[in-house]
């Protein structure tokens, strides 16, 4: 995936990077980057540590509105055109 950048609104005020983005590999790892052109200075974090941090915030208060809230619900609970059961715990 190519490089998204964060927009002003979506950063907080505590921000000292020009131009930080990120993207994702095929891997499933995902690039954290102050500056454009490939800066040595990035963070990479794997599957497991994207697991963590949202797991992590969204056990905090994450103040997420109703809206966004069923979005990322239905984006984890679908796979393709397989819905999860919590109930059965299989992919349907």
């Amino acid at each position: 995936m190519k490089s998204q950048y964060w927009t002003g609104l979506e950063l907080g005020t505590h921000r000292y990077a020009d131009k930080p983005h990120y993207s994702i590999h095929r891997n499933g790892s995902v690039e954290i980057n102050p500056e454009s052109f490939g800066s040595n200075n990035k963070i990479e974090l794997r599957v497991k540590g994207m697991y963590r941090i949202t797991k992590d915030w969204l056990s905090s208060n994450h103040m997420l509105d109703e809206q966004q809230r069923a979005e990322l619900i239905d984006l984890i609970a679908s796979r393709g055109d397989k819905i999860y059961n919590p109930r059965t715990k299989e992919w349907e």
